[in-house]
């Protein structure tokens, strides 16, 4: 087996809560990624 091509491309995202000072929060992005790799087939 041989690796032929990686793409990463973006997924989706969500919004995340962290708590701070004087009963404030602060959003967080958390983002996810899609990967493909394609994979050839080598012959002797």
């Amino acid at each position: 087996m041989l690796v032929q091509s990686i793409l990463v491309d973006e997924g989706p995202s969500r919004m995340w809560r962290r708590f701070g000072a004087r009963g404030r929060y602060k959003p967080i992005k958390r983002r996810t990624a899609h990967i493909k790799v394609t994979l050839v087939q080598v012959e002797d």
